[in-house]
C-alpha cells in the first residue's frame, strides 16, 4: 500500500557507491520524540532514521539479500546501565534488501517495536535506548561498509497509567491505533482512532491517521472524505496559517497517488531508491498541545541573567566557545515535518548556510500564531554559564529560556521581548545568547519557548550550544 512505502520506499535502479565509513548517521524516535515518558498499557514504537550525510551517492546493502534492517539493532539500558534482555519486532512490511541514497534523497526509516505486555513486565524507572547500524561484517560487495550509532534516547516508564484528560488519551488511542496498524489489524486501529474522535472530535491528526488507515483497507473514497474534514478543520481552527503544516500536506498527496499506486507494478530485483522528500514513517503520537510537558518538580526561582539576550549576526561574529557542547536529541510542541524541519534538525553542529528557509532547522508547524517551545537534551549534565541558539530563518520569537537539571528541576534563566527586532529579518544567521553565573547544579536540558506571534515571518532554529563547566 501506498503509506507503507514509508518504509520500503519507490523502486529505482542501482548508483555506483564509493562512501566513506562516516557517509550516514543514525536517529531516533521513540513514540514520536525523542525523550518520552512511557505508560502502562501502550507500546513502544521506535522510529531508526537513516541520513546520509555526504554528497555523493551510496548504496546500502547486505550479503545474501537480506533486509537492510538486519544491520540495525536496538539495545534498552536500564537505570544501571545494563542492557535489557528483549526481542524487537520489525513492523510495517518487509524492508528493502537494497537502498539507494543521492545526495537529493537523503533518508529511511523503520519502525522496530515491544507489545504492551513486555512494557508492563518492565518495573518503572529510567532507561536509556541505544541503537547501532552496522554492515561492517554482512556488507554486500560494492556497497558501504562501516558502522554508526544513533545519540541515547532517555525514556522514563512510569508505575501509571497515562492520565485522564482528553489529549492525554487521544493520545493513548493513536498509539494504540499506530501499533495496530503497523500489525495489520486495521479493524483495531479503526476502533482506536474512533475512540480518539469520540474524545475530541476536532483532532486533526487522528482524522489524518483514520485517513491513512482506510487507504490501506482499500476505502479510497472514505480516506478522501475523512481527510478533507481534517484540511477543513485545519483551516478552521487555524485561520491565521497560509497553508496546512507539512505532513498533512503530504498526507493529502499520498491519497492523490494512491489510485496510481495501485494500479502500478514494482521490479523487486532494483535497489530501494529513498524518496525525495524523505516519506519517513510518521510518529505514532504527537504531543497533545504546544505546551511543555509538565515535570513532577515545580519550576524554581527565575534566575538574572549576567547578560543577556545578546545577539551575534553572522556566525564570523560568535566568540569561540572551548566548553561548549551541541544537543543530542530534541523535542517541539510542534514540527512542520515529520524529519525536514522537525525537532531533530536542531541538534548537532549548525549545518544551515546562512540565513534561509532550510530543511535542516527545526520549523513550528505554525508561521505567525501562537507559541511553541523546543526542548534540547545535551549529552553530559554539567554546570553551565551560557546558551547560544542558531536562529537561521525569522529570528526575534523567544521570549523565555529555561535550564533543566536532570531531576526535572526546572530553572528559569531569561523571559521578556527579544529586542532583535519587530520583522524576523537578518542579512544572516542570528546567534541569540543568555548569560548566567556559572550554575550550582548540571544542566541536563534547555527549553526555549517561542512567540510564534512576533513577527509574520517562519521561524527556524538550526543549533543550540550549551557552555560551561568540565561534567562533574
Amino acid at each position: 500500500m501506498i503509506f507503507k512505502l514509508a518504509l520500503a520506499i519507490l523502486l529505482a535502479t542501482t548508483f555506483a557507491t564509493t562512501a566513506a565509513a562516516d557517509a550516514f548517521s543514525l536517529a531516533l524516535h521513540a513514540n514520536g520524540g525523542s525523550d518520552t515518558t512511557l505508560y502502562r498499557g501502550e507500546p513502544l514504537l521506535v522510529q531508526a532514521l537513516l541520513i546520509l550525510e555526504q554528497d555523493e551517492a551510496a548504496t546500502v546493502a547486505l550479503a545474501g539479500g537480506q533486509p537492510w534492517t538486519r544491520a540495525l539493532s536496538l539495545t534498552l539500558l536500564d537505570g544501571a546501565g545494563q542492557a535489557v534482555p528483549l526481542e524487537w519486532a520489525t513492523l510495517g512490511g518487509a524492508p528493502a534488501s537494497s537502498l539507494a541514497f543521492t545526495p537529493e534523497a537523503t533518508e529511511i526509516s523503520a519502525v522496530m517495536g515491544l507489545a504492551p505486555p513486555v512494557l508492563d513486565a518492565l518495573p518503572p524507572g529510567d532507561y536509556r535506548l541505544e541503537a547501532l547500524f552496522s554492515t561492517e561484517e554482512s556488507a554486500a560487495p560494492g556497497a558501504w561498509k562501516g558502522e554508526v550509532r544513533a545519540p541515547r534516547v532517555a525514556l522514563k516508564l512510569s508505575a501509571e497509567q497515562r492520565p485522564n484528560s482528553p489529549p492525554e488519551q487521544v493520545y493513548r488511542h493513536r498509539l494504540l491505533a499506530r501499533w495496530h496498524q503497523l500489525n495489520d489489524r486495521h479493524e483495531a486501529a479503526l476502533t482506536e482512532l474512533d475512540a480518539a474522535l469520540e474524545q475530541m472530535p476536532g483532532d486533526v491528526q487522528a482524522l489524518s491517521d483514520k485517513a491513512e488507515v482506510l487507504v490501506e483497507m482499500n476505502r479510497g473514497d472514505e480516506a478522501t472524505a475523512v481527510l478533507q474534514q481534517a484540511v477543513s478543520l485545519y483551516r478552521q481552527q487555524h485561520p491565521d496559517a497560509t497553508h496546512p503544516p507539512r505532513w498533512l500536506l503530504r498526507r493529502v498527496q499520498e491519497l492523490d497517488t494512491y489510485s496510481v499506486a495501485a494500479a502500478g507494478t514494482t521490479n523487486d530485483a532494483a535497489p530501494t531508491a529513498i524518496a525525495a522528500p524523505p516519506a519517513a514513517v510518521p510518529p505514532a503520537a504527537t504531543p497533545p498541545a504546544a505546551t511543555p510537558p509538565a515535570t513532577a518538580a515545580a519550576p524554581l526561582a527565575q534566575e538574572q541573567p549576567a547578560a543577556g539576550p545578546r545577539h551575534w549576526v553572522g556566525d564570523a561574529a560568535l566568540p569561540a566557545a572551548a566548553d561548549g557542547q551541541w544537543a543530542v536529541a530534541a523535542r517541539a510542541g510542534s514540527q512542520y515535518g515529520e524529519a525536514d524541519y522537525s525537532a531533530l534538525r536542531a541538534t548537532g553542529a549548525p549545518d544551515v548556510p546562512g540565513t534561509d528557509d532550510h530543511p535542516n532547522a527545526w520549523c513550528p508547524a505554525l508561521r505567525d500564531s501562537g507559541s511553541d517551545w523546543l526542548e534540547l537534551s545535551f549529552e553530559q549534565a554539567a554546570p553551565a554559564t551560557e546558551v547560544r541558539v542558531r536562529q537561521s530563518f525569522g529570528p526575534g520569537a523567544i521570549v523565555k529560556v529555561e535550564a533543566i537539571e536532570p531531576d526535572g528541576q526546572i530553572h528559569t534563566w531569561w523571559e521578556g521581548v527579544d529586542p532583535f527586532g519587530q520583522d524576523g529579518f537578518a542579512e544572516d544567521a542570528v546567534w541569540f545568547g543568555v548569560q548566567v553565573p556559572l550554575t550550582s547544579y548540571d544542566v541536563q536540558k534547555i527549553r526555549l519557548t517561542l512567540d510564534l506571534g512576533a513577527h509574520s515571518r517562519w521561524k527556524q532554529i538550526d543549533a543550540v550550544q550549551l557552555l560551561g563547566a568540565t561534567p562533574r
